[in-house]
């Protein structure tokens, strides 16, 4: 389903708030965006399509996944929530998206196109600096997933990547719920088998780590597990 947005003359440009705030920026953009909602499974763009926009979340999830040309074997490498950015790399030049997207839950982004997207760039400082702020910190993630990947347990793998879909950041004693996602889904990301990572649910749920109650609640002493636990 798509809804398009308010039309705005395109000198005006988005509207520039003193506290930038990239939900209402992106979602009260004019000519050249227009707003999606994805059911869940739904694809957003597939592998080797052209790339010629970049997506904004404004809330849901979208799981990000490739597959090798050779064997043909698929891998999830990254699920994206709200205030994420994907396909940002069509900026630097047209090309093709590295991988397919699907919604999670039911999804609602805000696609621009990539002309659009450049030249709000040149025209909005807020935008711009905000947009190079999200690209470190993305690059510090990826970073951190590789390291992850390469020196920590599995175990320890699936708590982070738990603590990095329930939103947490800075330490906060606020409980949070992530969205509906399955064990499969997160075997996938963790690399390993779901059989492992229910017995690494089951563990972290007896320690009051997570918990089901219409959702999957995890809690913030899972960020200690994680700073204590030895690979």
């Amino acid at each position: 389903m798509t809804k398009e947005l308010l039309e705005r003359p395109a000198a005006a440009g988005a509207p520039v708030a003193t506290s930038f705030d990239p939900v209402g920026y992106f979602s009260s953009l004019g000519t050249g965006a227009s707003i999606h909602v994805y059911q869940r499974n739904q694809r957003v763009f597939t592998q080797g399509e052209s790339c010629e926009a970049i997506y904004f979340v404004r809330d849901g999830a979208l799981k990000l996944t490739i597959t090798s040309e050779r064997t043909r074997r698929r891998a999830t490498i990254a699920v994206l929530g709200p205030g994420d950015l994907i396909g940002e790399t069509c900026l630097h030049k047209p090309d093709q998206y590295k991988a397919t997207a699907h919604a999670l839950s039911e999804t609602t982004v805000v696609k621009i196109g990539r002309e659009t997207m450049i030249r709000l760039l040149r025209e909005q400082p807020e935008l711009s600096e905000f947009f190079v702020k999200y690209l470190l910190t993305r690059h510090s993630r990826m970073q951190d997933d590789l390291v992850d990947q390469l020196f920590n347990s599995s175990e320890k793998r699936l708590a982070r990547t738990l603590l990095l879909l329930a939103g947490y950041g800075e330490k906060t004693d606020t409980e949070r719920v992530v969205y509906n996602i399955s064990q499969e889904t997160l075997a996938e990301i963790v690399g390993t088998t779901r059989s492992r990572v229910n017995v690494f649910m089951n563990k972290f749920r007896k320690l009051g780590f997570i918990e089901y109650n219409h959702g999957l609640h995890v809690r913030p002493s899972l960020m200690d597990f994680v700073h204590k636990s030895k690979s």
